[in-house]
């Protein structure tokens, strides 16, 4: 006997269909829409969601106006289709025409804004809702990202604005749920803000403020002190990191590299717990900046051995490694590499042009720029 099916398995199998990126999919839950016995706002939300993802708008927008009755997912769906869609004009209208709104709708219009560069009309948008409704703990996830898209403009006077301006609890902040304060991300987000505009001092002060650090908070500062070639307070903070991960480890290494010291960039990464990928990568680069093309290949080599698969930086560093050493056996080896593993993109193209050139081989570089598919930059 066969079971029937009920609302929530049309549901999940249009759900499905909408999620997938692809319009043939969106046509198969299209259809199976149309076919629902009785659908309900959970069905609609599917639909334009599906639609929105796929930059369909006006299909999105002809359900959402058809819909017999929206709730908050509903508007929230087709505002963030339109920022997705890069049409803030319309987001900020379909925001206003809004009945009701909750935490996750102004969080997402904020966030849609910043996406989309409209930073002081969200700055606007924030302040009214904060005004208006009162300054919860529901709208720091907006603080947070217009921190941090203030840190990606470079507008850090502004950032550190909004950061002064949100309360900060001193203590361990535990029952404290529903209190507008900062958050762990909140630092992080002003952190990285300063850690960006290279200024290392405000960062570290920020840093030795929070109570409450996690990994994120350290590999920022540490990663801000190798930017700035200060290995003695990276090793300071990674020593006292309850437990480095691996991009800790990682920005070890490559600050060792880039100052030249590859027998200590070498010593933290055998004394990974876990190798990756990015890992040799930092450590074949700095060989390879280094000029010891020797140290470079005994260490792709090495990788090789232990089955992590080269990527387009792996070989742009021992494509640069090749060209130092004028090997051209081993640059064509490298180049036969290169067309097995990737889709070679325009500076793996540019790499393998001036190591042929390097070897005198004019009538293969000419060969490879002819066969250029990317648009040639200026370099080729």
């Amino acid at each position: 006997m066969k079971c029937l099916r009920d609302i929530i398995s049309w549901n999940l199998i249009i759900s499905g269909y909408a999620s997938y990126l692809g319009y043939k999919f969106l046509e198969k839950g299209k259809k199976l829409f149309e076919k629902m016995p009785r659908r309900d706002v959970v069905s609609w939300n599917s639909m334009i969601s599906g639609y929105a993802k796929s930059g369909k708008m006006d299909e999105a927008i002809r359900l959402f106006e058809s819909m017999p009755e929206r709730n908050v997912v509903s508007w929230n769906a087709i505002i963030t289709g339109f920022f997705r869609n890069s049409d803030t004009l319309s987001a900020t209208q379909y925001f206003e025409r809004m009945p009701e709104r909750d935490s996750a709708s102004v969080n997402a219009f904020v966030s849609g804004l910043v996406q989309n560069g409209e930073l002081d009309e969200a700055a606007r948008v924030l302040i009214e809702c904060g005004n208006r409704d009162g300054w919860s703990e529901d709208l720091i996830p907006s603080c947070n990202t217009l921190i941090a898209g203030y840190g990606q403009k470079g507008r850090v006077d502004d950032a550190r604005r909004l950061f002064n301006q949100i309360p900060f609890n001193s203590v361990q902040a535990d029952g404290r749920n529903g209190v507008f304060e900062r958050n762990v991300v909140t630092w992080n987000s002003m952190i990285m803000c300063h850690v960006k505009a290279g200024d290392i001092l405000s960062a570290r002060e920020l840093f030795d403020q929070m109570v409450d650090k996690d990994t994120i908070s350290w590999n920022t500062m540490i990663n801000g002190y190798v930017q700035i070639l200060d290995m003695e307070e990276a090793l300071n903070l990674f020593n006292m990191m309850p437990k480095p991960d691996n991009l800790s480890w990682n920005s070890m290494i490559s600050g060792y590299a880039q100052m030249g010291k590859l027998e200590l960039a070498r010593d933290y990464f055998e004394m990974m717990p876990q190798k990756h990928l990015v890992s040799w990568n930092a450590l074949i680069a700095g060989y390879e900046k280094n000029e010891d093309y020797k140290g470079a290949i005994k260490f792709f080599i090495w990788m090789q051995g232990e089955g992590e698969k080269p990527d387009k930086y792996t070989l742009f560093s021992i494509l640069s490694v090749c060209t130092g050493l004028v090997d051209m056996q081993l640059g064509m080896q490298i180049h036969q590499l290169v067309s097995k593993t990737i889709i070679p993109n325009v500076p793996i193209q540019n790499s393998l042009i001036t190591m042929y050139l390097r070897y005198g081989a004019l009538v293969k570089s000419r060969t490879i720029f002819d066969e250029l598919k990317s648009p040639k930059d200026v370099i080729s």
